[in-house]
């Protein structure tokens, strides 16, 4: 019913010239760091993560941040409708054919990736060259915004699978059939959801289920890193070698929690390359521990 306001949105920005989308997207930026959009939080997550950084720099960096989000939802609008050939001519690949040598012997892989840069975009790409992209994911909220994400993925081959029961059987069925399935652990998870591990020098709890299924097929897994250049057109989609299981003591629980730990450093790395661009807005800290409580492994 409500697909025609969708269409109506995607259609208007997918034929507006480049740089109308793009000037339209520094605009919104601007108007973010104008109006201090979730300036306080940003600033005590920023304090987080970089607590050597004074105020001023502080201060510079939201601007940075809310300049990326104001492209951020620029491009995602436009995206919908962008064409292969501009997709094609905004991303630069960089060791996609690591992942592919495994892919082209039938055999699954998962990636590894977080909220930085343009990930849509960068998904976009991906499925538009032939890979074939699986992304685990949390339903939105409201049926429009499903709907224009579902939209925004499907149009370029990205398949989502939704987190819920069935995730991890449609997960290792992906794999099985040797197509790249792909997690982002950058997400504050509940205590139903996830385990405690170290983000930044504190607590975050965090999405077991890359650890649990990576054990469970022995797909490898390859961190995917997007990041925006600086002529806030092109991206850059780098492959990066396979983070390999590693066993530990103190049995099955324990080798999950300690590679879901390797896994967020490769994940803070990533921020830390580029933390302009990550999704500072988010309460990645919200859930902690309690005394007397551990948030278990998912199974």
């Amino acid at each position: 019913m409500k697909k025609w306001i969708i269409n109506l949105v995607a259609g208007f920005f997918g034929r507006l010239p480049v740089r109308s989308v793009t000037a339209f997207g520094r605009f919104c930026g601007r108007l973010l760091a104008l109006v201090r959009f979730r300036h306080g939080l940003m600033d005590r997550h920023l304090q987080y993560a970089f607590p050597d950084l004074d105020q001023e720099g502080r201060n510079r960096l939201y601007r940075q941040i809310c300049r990326h989000v104001g492209l951020l939802m620029a491009e995602d609008l436009r995206l919908p409708r962008m064409s292969r050939a501009e997709l094609m001519d905004r991303c630069r690949f960089h060791n996609l054919d690591s992942a592919l040598a495994v892919l082209k012997e039938g055999k699954g892989v998962f990636h590894l990736s977080a909220h930085v840069g343009n990930w849509e975009l960068g998904l976009a790409a991906l499925g538009e060259v032939g890979y074939p992209t699986h992304i685990v994911a949390k339903e939105i909220k409201g049926e429009l915004g499903q709907q224009f994400v579902e939209m925004m993925r499907g149009n370029h081959g990205v398949h989502a699978i939704l987190r819920g029961e069935q995730a991890g059987r449609r997960t290792i069925t992906a794999i099985r059939k040797g197509y790249a399935v792909g997690f982002v652990l950058d997400q504050n998870m509940t205590w139903k959801e996830g385990i405690f591990v170290d983000f930044f020098g504190r607590p975050a709890c965090t999405m077991s289920g890359l650890a649990v299924l990576s054990q469970r097929t022995g797909a490898p897994v390859f961190p995917v890193r997007f990041e925006r250049d600086p002529d806030g057109y092109h991206h850059d989609i780098w492959v990066m070698p396979p983070v390999a299981w590693e066993d530990v003591e103190g049995g099955r629980d324990e080798a999950i929690r300690h590679n879901t730990q390797r896994y967020t450093r490769v994940v803070e790395e990533m921020i830390r390359l580029c933390p302009s661009q990550w999704l500072w807005m988010h309460r990645r800290w919200r859930t902690q521990p309690k005394e007397g409580r551990h948030a278990g492994v998912q199974t």
